[in-house]
């Protein structure tokens, strides 16, 4: 059975591309040259993470309230949507 998860990412403009961080996972990182880049790769990142989550039996937690997440000027709020095999 496949289920989908849903959670913000922080989309943040560098110089020389656009990194995606994710307020529930620290340590689940990627990046990308242009915004649809880091989102397509931000959504493999996420996936991969929460698949080794679940093997490990680890709890995920509830997607972080956006209304929660503090932002700099060149950073923009994403949510990136995976669907996992269960």
């Amino acid at each position: 059975m496949k289920k989908i998860y849903s959670y913000p990412s922080i989309l943040t403009k560098e110089n020389d591309g656009i990194t995606v961080t994710f307020p529930n996972f620290k340590g689940c990182i990627s990046c990308g040259y242009t915004f649809e880049e880091a989102i397509k790769n931000g959504k493999q990142a996420l996936g991969l993470h929460i698949n080794g989550l679940i093997e490990d039996n680890e709890v995920l937690s509830d997607p972080k309230e956006i209304k929660n997440i503090k932002l700099y000027e060149n950073q923009k709020i994403e949510f990136i949507e995976v669907e996992i095999e269960e």
